[in-house]
């Protein structure tokens, strides 16, 4: 490997949050945007909107604190690992909704009967 790949190489490592952050935190949500919308379920859809409200409410704080935030210099980094947490997570949490929902449910119901038991 030639000096000029490695230097390459060595450049990609340390501006790797400057070059993955776009893909993660703009390219895929784009992309999952556009199934989301072709399908008929609306749940998929207010997930992305979520997430775009998210990432607007972050991008403005940003930008009106852009001085304030140049001070530190791992808000970057963090920027970039908050983007990835938003969009790897997301699915995880919606596969497992459905069954929290259901454990809620489940208790209303049951402390629902007990203070009717007591009642009576």
């Amino acid at each position: 490997m030639g000096s000029g790949t490695g230097n390459f190489l060595k450049v990609i490592a340390r501006n790797f949050d400057v070059l993955a952050g776009p893909v993660v935190s703009l390219a895929y949500p784009l992309y999952a945007s556009i199934r989301a919308i072709e399908t008929k379920s609306p749940e998929d859809d207010r997930q992305w909107l979520t997430y775009w409200i998210l990432y607007s409410m972050i991008t403005l704080f940003e930008l009106t604190f852009a001085k304030l935030i140049e001070w530190f210099g791992i808000v970057d980094n963090l920027c970039s690992f908050f983007s990835l947490g938003l969009v790897s997570i997301e699915p995880k949490l919606l596969s497992s909704e459905k069954i929290v929902d259901g454990q809620i449910h489940e208790n209303r119901f049951a402390s629902n009967t007990i203070e009717m038991v007591n009642v009576q």
